[in-house]
């Protein structure tokens, strides 16, 4: 039994690792991580999204109402994010492409507090889909409609919104004359623009930190789990936004801390004995996002990687020197033993 199953989905998703690499880390096989993270990633993605302790958000007509209850003001915008091209002979293969960035993408609607904190990420569409066509379909004018007193700012994507929705949507001022303009005009126009978009720049700072997730920075897996995973990863990053932040700092865990963790740890699961590659040179087995192939020294003690590893910040190992194991994934200074750094 693969008892692992939420720290490969939570890896998988925080950094992008692949299937082959988290079956190596957490010692078992392709398969049963893939159908581990296939079951685990649908769960966090019904969660929903957490707002303040004991409430989550799961569905748009819930944003809505918390938008009306509680007096804030939402902000929605569409955000993409780029997938693999569809195969050959797919009849969807042009729906997938971007008039805007000309790539292969897929959009979601992200609904925001005034803060940016995420309270709502969509289902994925293909991106060729506009803005405003994305959120009817969800029902967001007829939610505005039952609930009076919630808002929602949008941009120029969703121009149109604000009638249908008796000004609850609140979009970039139109401008009614484009020709032969006064400057009183001019300057009145440009100064309700700013001011509009001062107030909705803040969900761009959420989608931001939707993004720095590896899993959402370019998607190449299956487009049919990019719903999923949008949800997902919006529901841990809402409970990291909304995490109570006026507990005292960790202290920082000196060297000789970590080693003895280490090796404590070590006694235990012997799996992650240390494995000898050269002189006075050891890294921990295994070590899959930095692996090392074809690491064997050669007389003068020094050989280039055969592969650059993902995170590997060196492309040259030298032998015999006790600064670190050749894969960077941690320090052999103290006792002969690979300590994690971040």
């Amino acid at each position: 039994m693969f008892i692992d199953r939420l720290p490969a989905t939570l890896v998988h998703l925080r950094h992008g690792a692949a299937h082959d690499a988290l079956a190596c880390w957490f010692d078992g096989d392709r398969s049963t991580v893939t159908r581990a993270v296939n079951e685990v990633r649908p769960l966090l993605a019904g969660r929903g999204c957490t707002v303040s302790p004991g409430l989550r958000l799961r569905t748009l007509a819930e944003v809505v109402h918390h938008l009306g209850t509680s007096g804030k003001t939402g902000i929605i915008d569409g955000t993409q994010i780029r997938v693999r091209h569809p195969a050959a002979g797919n009849k969807c293969r042009e729906k997938f492409i971007s008039g805007k960035n000309k790539q292969n993408a897929v959009k979601s609607m992200a609904v925001t507090d005034g803060e940016g904190h995420v309270l709502w990420c969509s289902p994925a569409l293909s991106a060729s889909c506009p803005d405003i066509t994305h959120a009817r379909p969800l029902g967001l004018v007829r939610l505005l409609a039952d609930e009076p007193g919630a808002a929602v700012l949008a941009d120029a994507g969703y121009q149109g919104l604000g009638a249908q929705t008796g000004g609850q949507a609140v979009t970039p001022p139109h401008r009614t004359f484009k020709k032969h303009t006064l400057d009183w005009y001019e300057e009145m126009h440009e100064r309700q623009r700013k001011a509009h978009s001062s107030r909705h720049i803040l969900v761009e700072h959420g989608i931001a930190h939707l993004k720095n997730w590896r899993a959402l920075a370019r998607h190449l897996g299956r487009h049919e789990h990019m719903s999923v995973t949008i949800q997902a990863v919006a529901g841990l990053l809402s409970d990291r936004q909304n995490t109570d932040q006026t507990s005292p700092p960790h202290r920082m865990v000196t060297r000789e801390a970590a080693s003895a963790a280490v090796r404590m740890s070590r006694t235990v699961n012997s799996r992650f004995r240390p494995v000898v590659l050269g002189p006075a040179v050891e890294r921990c087995s295994p070590c899959p996002f930095k692996a090392v192939q074809g690491a064997a020294r050669n007389s003068e003690g020094l050989r280039p990687l055969r592969r650059r590893a993902p995170f590997c910040s060196r492309s040259y190992v030298p032998a015999g020197v006790p600064w670190g194991c050749p894969c960077r994934c941690g320090d052999v200074s103290a006792g002969g033993l690979c300590v994690p750094v971040n």
